[in-house]
């Protein structure tokens, strides 16, 4: 769709729910919520980031538009799904720069922790437990929406491993054509 945003991940547990944008960091980073980041390379000079657009202001953008399509979504649905507690939806899940497959502890990263907060990938997955996030979406009304917005529930092991994914649509057409 024109002006739309590619997710890398949208989790739901029964306690909080958490975008997350995904980014492969091999060495520390440094950077902040606006203009390029840059990474040491193996030589110990620091390098502009690969990716033209800073990964927190990325990741705003998609939690910006994804509530607007909660928005909608509530507004076509009607009484069936609850507004937003505080007046915005994305202000019941995280948002999160995922680095993978950790972020280096020499990192020097500047942002508002309550924009969009910059974990390593085991922080993050803590952090999903950790406490709870107040929504007035259930597990039920997150996976309405998922289906709204056709996207794809994958278990953990095809989401951070392609091959798997890969493989599992594989099966999938397979059976699909056994069964025609």
């Amino acid at each position: 769709k024109s002006g739309s945003r590619q997710v890398d991940f949208f989790v739901v547990t029964s306690v909080r729910a958490q975008l997350q944008e995904q980014k492969e960091l091999r060495g520390p980073v440094q950077g902040g919520a606006n203009g390029r980041w840059k990474v040491k390379d193996r030589s110990g000079a620091w390098i502009l980031f690969e990716r033209a657009e800073n990964p927190i202001e990325q990741v705003i953008a998609t939690k910006n538009a994804l509530n607007d399509a909660m928005e909608k979504y509530q507004r076509k649905s009607g009484a069936s799904v609850p507004m937003a507690l505080s007046g915005k939806y994305y202000k019941q899940f995280d948002t999160v720069v995922v680095a993978w497959p950790f972020l280096d502890p020499a990192s020097e990263i500047r942002a508002d922790s309550q924009k969009a907060r910059v974990r390593g990938y085991a922080d993050a997955v803590r952090s999903l437990t950790a406490d709870s996030l107040a929504s007035s979406w259930d597990l039920d009304h997150w996976k309405k929406f998922a289906e709204y917005m056709n996207l794809t529930p994958v278990a953990l092991r095809e989401a951070v491993d392609g091959a798997v994914f890969e493989a599992k649509r594989r099966i999938e057409i397979v059976l699909v054509r056994a069964e025609s």
